[in-house]
């Protein structure tokens, strides 16, 4: 369900963010659905990273990521601190 929602919010297929793909258009949907299946499953880090054909750093790492952004203060983030916001409460 939460990758669902994550694809169709950014117009993808629910297998694009399973590709092998450095592409920021994947690499940043499938980063946000690694953050919201960690914030709000009660999975490990390797079964979230399973489902994306990554490791559990690779999750850890796109976690991280997405707090960063989250907590920053910067101008530049605000657009994408309010579709976190949206995204949370439709999940």
């Amino acid at each position: 369900m939460i990758i669902k929602i994550v694809n169709a919010v950014n117009n993808m297929y629910e297998l694009d963010c399973t590709i092998d793909s450095r592409r920021r258009e994947i690499v940043i949907p499938r980063q946000i659905a690694m953050y919201f299946i960690h914030k709000h499953l009660n999975v490990s880090l390797a079964v979230n990273g399973r489902y994306f054909n990554r490791d559990h750093a690779t999750v850890l790492h796109a976690v991280k990521c997405v707090n960063n952004i989250i907590t920053s203060k910067g101008r530049m983030d605000d657009t994408f601190k309010e579709n976190i916001k949206e995204l949370d409460r439709e999940i």
